[in-house]
């Protein structure tokens, strides 16, 4: 197995092109990905369409002894791969469902769809604003 551990941003697209590498020189090993910048969504999104072994999100390390465990397990292996395959497929679709944007409106739009002055019906209805000063020996406001 190959751990990666995704720490600051910038290691997120090395792993994508890690496990690119790793399926042009013909690994098989399952690839473990976690750390504090990862997430299940950009394993799956990311990470996974690069490698064709098992590509697997592990949420933080205390958790990567089960994960292992069923990935050497030749009782366990085939359906615990099966199954981190086809959430990540799931999560691909998902993901691919956001991107689909519904119509978006122009600028002109918009400030055409804008609504009254909000604050002075608020003040017309009654609604109490208290009053805001500014304290004399700080810079922050105060009610």
């Amino acid at each position: 197995m190959i751990g990666l551990s995704g720490l600051i941003t910038p290691s997120l697209e090395e792993m994508s092109y890690i496990a690119g590498e790793m399926q042009r020189r013909g690994f098989t090993v399952p690839l473990l990905i976690g750390g504090a910048t990862t997430s299940p969504a950009h394993t799956a999104v990311k990470i996974d369409p690069q490698y064709e072994g098992p590509v697997v999100y592990v949420k933080d390390a205390s958790r990567a002894v089960g994960v292992c465990r069923q990935l050497v397990t030749p009782e366990m292996k085939p359906a615990y791969v099966a199954e981190v395959k086809a959430e990540n497929v799931r999560r691909r679709e998902q993901h691919a469902g956001k991107k689909q944007k519904g119509a978006q409106l122009t600028l002109g739009q918009a400030r055409n769809n804008r609504s009254e002055d909000r604050l002075g019906q608020l003040h017309a209805a009654g609604a109490a604003f208290p009053r805001r000063r500014r304290c004399s020996t700080t810079c922050r406001w105060r009610r």
